[in-house]
């Protein structure tokens, strides 16, 4: 990426390009100074998401639209306009970007009680996860609580091999679904747990919380 005066001359020049065609937008230049080849893919979705964060306010279908340059890939487009979204809210519900994985609407959760997000470290990062950001004025109107987990946090307790191991119910239930069951896992708690339900208790001011197994109190 460059800076300074060759930033100053690309800004100029993008300010004629989109002149010159009656293009309402353009005039702004900017980017990450980095190697790309020598970074992760985690890596590089934590600066494309923290660079949008930065901007966001400068950007809109009435300010500015980013397009990619040099080593912009059509993922790390998919990250910024995710991120975007996120910090705008300017999207409901979930996303159609295949880019950004499964597709997933309100409709999909609403009969929920807990909408969980579990972050797993990789590379020495943790992927910042949504919180229900998408939907959350419908979570909030439907009572359904949004958590995350960090497995690789100090101080925290997570039984993968459960949610792993468990039989998965999901043929069962919607045989014409069975394509997906290496990718979606359906568990009924009380067939693992010797007839124990989960419970789940949450501090909301600490920010914490804690689910455990037990017998039902009715």
């Amino acid at each position: 990426m460059s800076t300074g005066c060759n930033d100053q001359a690309l800004v100029a020049w993008m300010t004629w390009k989109t002149a010159v065609v009656d293009i309402p937008l353009g005039g702004g230049k900017g980017g990450i100074i980095c190697n790309p080849k020598e970074l992760s893919a985690r890596e590089k979705e934590h600066l494309a998401r923290a660079y949008i964060r930065a901007i966001a306010k400068e950007l809109g279908v009435t300010k500015d639209v980013p397009a990619p340059d040099v080593y912009t890939s059509p993922q790390i487009m998919a990250w910024m306009m995710d991120e975007y979204e996120v910090v705008t809210g300017e999207r409901h519900p979930g996303s159609n970007d295949i880019n950004l994985g499964v597709k997933v609407g309100y409709e999909d959760i609403n009969s929920t009680l807990i909408l969980g997000e579990v972050a797993f470290e990789e590379d020495g990062f943790t992927p910042d996860v949504s919180n229900g950001t998408h939907f959350f004025n419908d979570l909030v109107e439907a009572e359904i609580i949004p958590i995350a987990i960090y497995p690789d946090q100090t101080g925290t307790v997570f039984n993968e091999y459960l949610l792993l191991q468990s039989m998965n119910e999901l043929i069962s239930m919607v045989p014409d679904f069975a394509s997906y069951e290496s990718v979606v896992h359906v568990i009924h708690v009380p067939s693992c747990t010797e007839g124990q339900l989960l419970q789940v208790y949450q501090n909301g001011h600490e920010q914490q919380g804690i689910g455990i197994f037990a017998l039902s109190d009715t």
